[in-house]
């Protein structure tokens, strides 16, 4: 597109957005961003103030609120936090007088069990086969969340085009949640459209698609290559940062990485001088510190390469018009085609297989190896009360004192027989508020 037609559809994108109307309920959504071992954030576009999340793990009863009372340009974001891990919940949302249908997702597992997730990438231009490819991914069973690595539209400035995204990806990603980054595509004028639909607190880089995130035994670092990302960069420092922080981590055992540019590229756009740029950045790091995986779309094909022991997984054939594809010496398949990839992760083992929409397999393969200093130990839980202070309450959720286990407001409140929960507390009557309690526990 040359600079005259942008500058037109740029004052079309603007007069689109005059004539949108606004009313009140439910304009976007919902959808689920953001997994976690013990949380999730639904987000929603609505022009109301404030609204609700009602969830719970009986679909016939969602006993649990979260009232959010900050729109942020246009949204509403909800971390669900502190829930049951591995378990299924069932959530809807309000606005105004408009209540949605019900959803529902599961949360997070434990770094010792076992996940799967979805990748794909370069969705944009032909919405038939964009639905064709998440019609084959909605088929697959028992996964946890989907990645999405850029160029999610053509034209990121125009609303109908981020219409046509929506339509096609809801009734996905109600249900599963999505880890998407910018592409080349949105990096053209369409980083405030990407920030408002999928930037969140949970985002620890400097970008809304630059952040990381462990998911059981995995960590998973996400890549912008819309800003700076050369050795000395400020996103390189933080890539390296994180991979090393992700090697520290006990029960971590592997390190997947997710960009938009391909290192290893047999396709169209193998000898452009930005991919180029990525494969000197950052193949030297991914290989100092033994990373699994990269995942990265751009070229609209399926490939897998792989260089000195390392998995490159290019997946950009999600809806882009397909580009030939030329194998080199380290290209181990390519195919010029629609494609998604399943990701099965099991203790040391990652099992990766390329398929078309329809389910045709385009090759499995697996990698055994054990990322960074993992000893076996748990991490922390942020939402478990130790009981190691009179009051540790200062994250949710807040001990309400229904357990025998209670850590009160006070360091004693013996002062009556029985403690605030209902249960005796102090047996013997001293009041050294240790709270071991005629209950045995």
């Amino acid at each position: 597109m040359n600079h005259f037609s942008r500058v037109i559809a740029l004052a079309v994108a603007a007069l689109l957005l005059l004539a949108v109307p606004a009313f009140a309920g439910i304009v976007n959504g919902p959808y689920l961003l953001d997994p976690a071992r013990r949380g999730v954030t639904v987000v929603w576009e609505t022009n109301d103030a404030s609204g609700q999340v009602f969830y719970g793990t009986d679909s016939n009863n969602l006993d649990q609120t979260l009232t959010i009372s900050t729109n942020d340009n246009g949204m509403l974001r909800g971390k669900l936090i502190c829930l049951d891990p591995n378990t299924k919940y069932y959530y809807q949302v309000k606005s105004g007088a408009q209540t949605s249908d019900q959803y529902s997702f599961m949360t997070g597992v434990e770094p010792t069990d076992p996940f799967s997730f979805l990748a794909y990438g370069d969705t944009r231009t032909n919405t038939a086969d964009h639905q064709a490819v998440v019609t084959g991914m909605m088929n697959e069973t028992n996964v946890y969340f989907v990645m999405q690595s850029g160029d999610l539209v053509d034209i990121p400035f125009l609303p109908n085009e981020w219409v046509d995204f929506f339509s096609v990806e809801l009734p996905m990603t109600r249900n599963l949640p999505e880890v998407p980054i910018m592409g080349n595509h949105e990096a053209v004028g369409g980083r405030p459209t990407f920030e408002k639909y999928f930037d969140t607190p949970d985002h620890s880089g400097q970008a809304a698609s630059m952040f990381a995130f462990q998911y059981g035994n995995t960590y998973f670092i996400n890549i912008d290559i819309s800003i700076a990302y050369a050795s000395g960069s400020a996103q390189y420092n933080w890539v390296v940062q994180q991979i090393q922080a992700a090697a520290a981590i006990p029960s971590v055992r592997h390190c997947i990485v997710q960009g938009h540019f391909p290192p290893f590229d047999c396709g169209h756009h193998g000898g452009d001088a930005d991919v180029l740029l990525f494969r000197s950045t950052y193949q030297p790091v991914f290989e100092q510190y033994g990373v699994d995986l990269m995942i990265a779309g751009h070229d609209h094909n399926y490939q897998h390469s792989r260089v000195n022991g390392i998995d490159y997984i290019t997946t950009g054939g999600g809806g882009a018009p397909l580009y030939d594809v030329n194998p080199q010496s380290w290209t181990i398949v390519a195919v010029k085609t629609l494609n998604y990839i399943r990701v099965d992760v099991n203790g040391d083992a990652i099992v990766v297989t390329g398929k078309q929409p329809d389910g045709t397999v385009l090759e499995t393969f697996t990698i055994n190896h054990v990322f960074g200093n993992h000893d076996g130990s748990e991490p922390p839980d942020p939402c478990a009360d130790d009981d190691t202070t009179p009051d540790d309450d200062t994250t949710p959720p807040a001990d309400d004192d229904t357990t025998p286990t209670d850590d009160d407001v006070s360091p004693d409140d013996d002062a009556t027989p029985t403690d605030d929960d209902g249960s005796d507390d102090d047996a013997s009557g001293d009041d050294n508020g240790d709270d071991n309690g005629a209950c045995g526990c």
